[in-house]
């Protein structure tokens, strides 16, 4: 409030919260200017670290710099495999890092110097890492589909556009064994925004499981829309088993608009059940 000389909103005083964690240098300086950049990383910040990250050697940068791009916990492991270097190089990287404030308990000590020092690495470089992470991954026994289907999304447009969808049409599906409707919907939605796009055929398949999302949240207009679109994806595609599987996905749920496959709505046909 004294920043901003008026009151703030809760909401606004919890987002500065949590990219700040209370340090009050980086309170005041994202009060300024979260109302006109929201996300914005203030010029007063983004010098403060860079001071520090500067102080690093070419190597505990270069380490910093992987590490900032994976996340906000830093693995040792994954860091070496990614850069290439021994995992004892990165372990010394890192106690460098911890020694002059930047890392602590594993992690990076604040949400701003990870994205100063994530920014500070070439676009293409910071694709690229994300590439490399989904290739480590993948080759877990026990990868987990969202963790690897993330890193696969952001190397786009470096990274394998199909690989990206297979590994979030994997998330959404385990998504979906959870119960969990909305994560699902949003791994379908991020696989059907990948360019260049999938087949008709595909498409007409994650169309399908977005559409079954949706209606097990309860969305039921979202739901019936999707399964419009799923079903033209599939005449498109000649799929007449993806069709089908289309025709039936409403069934259990009611939707007052009464779905139709068809392009246009035509007349309502009474259907008579035969008597046994």
């Amino acid at each position: 409030a004294a920043v901003t000389g008026g009151p703030v909103a809760p909401a606004l005083a919890a987002a500065i919260g949590r990219r700040s964690r209370g340090n009050p240098f980086f309170v005041g300086e994202l009060a300024q200017v979260i109302d006109s950049e929201p996300g914005g990383l203030p010029g007063a910040v983004r010098d403060t670290v860079l001071v520090r990250l500067h102080g690093l050697s070419v190597s505990g940068r270069d380490v910093l710099g992987v590490a900032a791009v994976l996340g906000a916990a830093v693995d040792p492991v994954a860091v070496a495999a990614v850069t290439g270097r021994e995992p004892a190089a990165v372990l010394a990287a890192l106690d460098e890092a911890a020694a002059a404030g930047i890392i602590a308990a594993g992690s990076f000590r604040h949400d701003l110097i990870r994205e100063v020092a994530r920014l500070e690495r070439p676009t293409a470089d910071r694709l690229a890492v994300h590439a490399r992470m989904a290739d480590y991954l993948r080759a877990q026994p026990d990868a987990a589909p969202a963790l690897v289907a993330e890193h696969l999304l952001e190397s786009l447009p470096v990274g394998p556009a199909a690989l990206a969808v297979e590994w979030a049409r994997r998330a959404a599906e385990t998504a979906m064994g959870q119960l969990a409707w909305e994560d699902a919907a949003s791994w379908y939605d991020r696989a059907l925004l990948v360019r260049p796009g999938p087949e008709p055929g595909e498409r007409g398949r994650l169309l399908l499981g977005l559409a079954r999302a949706r209606l097990r949240g309860f969305d039921l207009t979202g739901g019936s829309a999707t399964l419009r679109a799923a079903a033209a994806a599939a005449r498109a595609a000649g799929d007449l088993t993806l069709v089908a599987e289309v025709a039936l996905a409403m069934e259990g749920y009611t939707d007052p608009g009464q779905v139709t496959l068809g392009q246009q709505p035509g007349p309502q046909r009474a259907i008579r059940r035969r008597q046994p």
